[in-house]
Protein backbone atom coordinates (compact mmCIF):
# COMPACT_ATOMS: atom_id res chain seq x y z
CA UNK A 1 0.00 0.00 0.00
CA UNK A 2 1.35 3.41 -0.90
CA UNK A 3 1.04 6.44 1.31
CA UNK A 4 -1.08 9.30 0.01
CA UNK A 5 1.33 12.25 -0.23
CA UNK A 6 -1.38 14.64 0.97
CA UNK A 7 -1.64 12.82 4.31
CA UNK A 8 0.98 13.18 7.01
CA UNK A 9 2.99 10.22 8.13
CA UNK A 10 3.73 9.59 11.75
CA UNK A 11 7.41 9.34 10.86
CA UNK A 12 7.41 13.02 11.80
CA UNK A 13 4.76 13.13 14.54
CA UNK A 14 5.56 16.72 15.53
CA UNK A 15 5.18 18.04 11.99
CA UNK A 16 2.59 20.84 11.92
CA UNK A 17 -0.28 20.09 9.55
CA UNK A 18 -3.53 21.78 8.55
CA UNK A 19 -6.62 20.05 9.91
CA UNK A 20 -10.33 20.86 10.23
CA UNK A 21 -9.49 21.82 13.83
CA UNK A 22 -6.73 24.24 12.79
CA UNK A 23 -2.98 23.74 12.57
CA UNK A 24 -1.58 21.14 14.95
CA UNK A 25 0.94 18.37 15.29
CA UNK A 26 0.38 15.26 13.17
CA UNK A 27 0.14 12.96 16.21
CA UNK A 28 -2.51 15.16 17.82
CA UNK A 29 -4.57 15.37 14.60
CA UNK A 30 -4.41 11.61 14.20
CA UNK A 31 -5.54 11.08 17.79
CA UNK A 32 -8.41 13.55 17.42
CA UNK A 33 -9.55 11.97 14.15
CA UNK A 34 -9.58 8.49 15.72
CA UNK A 35 -11.53 9.81 18.71
CA UNK A 36 -13.99 11.58 16.43
CA UNK A 37 -14.59 8.40 14.44
CA UNK A 38 -15.14 6.49 17.68
CA UNK A 39 -17.70 9.06 18.78
CA UNK A 40 -19.45 8.85 15.40
CA UNK A 41 -19.60 5.06 15.70
CA UNK A 42 -21.19 5.41 19.14
CA UNK A 43 -23.78 7.86 17.80
CA UNK A 44 -24.57 5.51 14.91
CA UNK A 45 -25.08 2.62 17.35
CA UNK A 46 -27.40 4.75 19.50
CA UNK A 47 -29.43 5.74 16.44
CA UNK A 48 -29.69 2.11 15.29
CA UNK A 49 -30.82 0.97 18.74
CA UNK A 50 -33.37 3.78 18.99
CA UNK A 51 -34.72 2.97 15.54
CA UNK A 52 -35.08 -0.72 16.40
CA UNK A 53 -36.86 0.14 19.66
CA UNK A 54 -39.17 2.56 17.85
CA UNK A 55 -39.97 -0.11 15.24
CA UNK A 56 -40.98 -2.55 18.00
CA UNK A 57 -43.18 0.09 19.63
CA UNK A 58 -44.77 0.91 16.28
CA UNK A 59 -45.62 -2.75 15.63
CA UNK A 60 -47.14 -3.09 19.11
CA UNK A 61 -49.15 0.11 18.69
CA UNK A 62 -50.44 -1.02 15.29
CA UNK A 63 -51.57 -4.32 16.82
CA UNK A 64 -53.41 -2.47 19.60
CA UNK A 65 -55.00 -0.09 17.10
CA UNK A 66 -56.16 -3.02 14.98
CA UNK A 67 -57.67 -4.74 18.04
CA UNK A 68 -59.52 -1.56 19.09
CA UNK A 69 -60.86 -0.94 15.59
CA UNK A 70 -61.95 -4.56 15.33
CA UNK A 71 -63.83 -4.26 18.65
CA UNK A 72 -65.48 -0.97 17.63
CA UNK A 73 -66.57 -2.47 14.30
CA UNK A 74 -68.09 -5.50 16.06
CA UNK A 75 -69.98 -3.20 18.44
CA UNK A 76 -71.27 -1.12 15.55
CA UNK A 77 -72.44 -4.22 13.68
CA UNK A 78 -74.12 -5.51 16.86
CA UNK A 79 -75.87 -2.16 17.39
CA UNK A 80 -77.19 -2.24 13.80
CA UNK A 81 -78.65 -5.70 14.40
CA UNK A 82 -80.73 -4.44 17.31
Amino acid sequence: MTQDPRLPTLEHPFEMIDTPWGQMEAWRASTMAIGTMGALAQVAAIVRNDAAELEKKTVALDAKRHAVLNTVNRLLKFKLML
